[in-house]
């Protein structure tokens, strides 16, 4: 049985979204990610949008200029490169939407896809599992 499909999410897709944001602020906050080295870190957009300081579009932003620069330094179909990794991390993060809950897009293979990112960069995979146990309440 696959836990990540059987994950409760809130019936309101902004609530459903803002549990999502939440639990990929719960990652970057206890799994050593460094964006220092790159333009910017998901972070304060995504705790700005829980805030309510930020809208969806500051949030749409941000994951286009993640996309521009996976696209322009070729990693795309990169899934080993720190760079590449922390690059869709933060376009996982950051690319969800209201709408894409309404349309029902499937959030736990985004989930699934922020948790291995994760445990490439850190090579562990328990701590993010850890993290997913405690955040996520299951049907």
């Amino acid at each position: 049985m696959n836990v990540i499909a059987n994950i409760h999410w809130p019936e309101n897709d902004v609530q459903a979204l803002k549990h999502y944001i939440g639990f990929m602020i719960k990652l970057l906050e206890n799994i050593p990610i460094d964006y220092s080295n790159l333009f910017s870190s998901p972070l304060p957009v995504m705790r700005g949008y829980l805030a309510g300081d930020n809208s969806e579009e500051d949030t749409r932003r941000a994951a286009n200029e993640w996309r521009s620069y996976m696209e322009k330094n070729g990693y795309m179909q990169d899934f080993k490169s720190p760079n590449a990794l922390k690059a869709r991390f933060a376009l996982l993060a950051l690319g969800m939407s209201v709408s894409a809950m309404q349309e029902k897009v499937d959030v736990g293979e985004h989930v699934e896809w922020a948790m291995l990112c994760c445990d490439k960069l850190v090579g562990d995979d328990k701590k993010s599992l850890d993290i997913f146990d405690s955040y996520f309440k299951f049907k």
